[in-house]
């Protein structure tokens, strides 16, 4: 059970889920082993729920960047081998929010939190204006792979305590750096609204983080890209970067870009 796991970091159990094919488990490094520990009851209910019912389930993205950033995530995002009418079908108040793209949001007690199923791209439909269909998936390390950025590319499993990591987007997190996953080029063709989230994540909260050569040199060239974005998908993301605490540096920098 996810809710009586040891506390410590502890090494991750060597038995891999056929999901976690291709994958190394990494031990939780404290911070990530501390902010486990602490998680709500109502959550880890959540996670073993789904568990129990025959599902894998993982924490992903913000809520492992932010914590590794030293921030206490406020949110939390999960990724699971169940679809959405599973998930639908498990917890009776939770909400389709956009099971067409696989997402599901489940309310326990006081909590809240999306459960989105793993994905595998489908085909490319129309570059630049979210790209892609989607097809779901099996495999957590495809998933992983078709992120945006190295530190959103990390996946916790609570109950066996492993880390997964593929891209080594903890050493990006603590070394302050912004890199792509595989070719910036291709991400941020995808979907374009990826060049306003990677100037986003510029700031850290805790600090600056720096885009490598070839992302900023991607930045440079996909102002272009923007034209096929929805004006309500520009102005949540231009929004939430305005909230940072160095707004002022990363719009400095997105009017050098162009």
């Amino acid at each position: 059970s996810a809710a009586h796991s040891d506390t410590g970091g502890g090494s991750p159990s060597k038995m891999l889920h056929a999901a976690e094919k291709g994958l190394h488990a990494l031990p939780l490094p404290p911070a990530l082993a501390q902010w486990v520990d602490r998680l709500p009851h109502d959550l880890l209910t959540i996670i073993d729920t789904i568990e129990q019912g025959g599902g894998r389930v993982w924490l992903v993205g913000g809520c492992v960047r932010d914590c590794l950033s030293g921030l206490t995530p406020w949110e939390v995002d999960m990724a699971t081998t169940m679809h959405p009418a599973q998930v639908l079908a498990l917890f009776p108040r939770a909400l389709d929010t956009g099971s067409e793209h696989g997402t599901v949001t489940v309310r326990k007690g006081g909590v809240s939190c999306e459960v989105t199923t793993l994905r595998a791209e489908g085909e490319l439909l129309d570059v630049g204006a979210r790209a892609h269909s989607i097809d779901f998936g099996m495999c957590l390390k495809h998933d992983l792979l078709r992120r945006d950025l190295t530190i959103n590319a990390l996946a916790v499993h609570v109950a066996s305590r492993a880390l997964f990591d593929p891209l080594e987007g903890q050493q990006d997190i603590f070394s302050g750096t912004l890199r792509a996953v595989g070719s910036a080029e291709d991400r941020l063709g995808e979907d374009a609204l990826r060049a306003m989230r990677a100037y986003r994540f510029i700031d850290s909260k805790v600090g600056v983080r720096e885009p490598d050569q070839e992302l900023s040199r991607t930045l440079r060239r996909s102002a272009g890209l923007l034209s096929k974005v929805s004006r309500e998908r520009v102005w949540a993301e231009l929004r939430r970067i305005l909230s940072g605490p160095r707004a002022p540096l990363v719009c400095s920098r997105m009017a050098r870009d162009g």
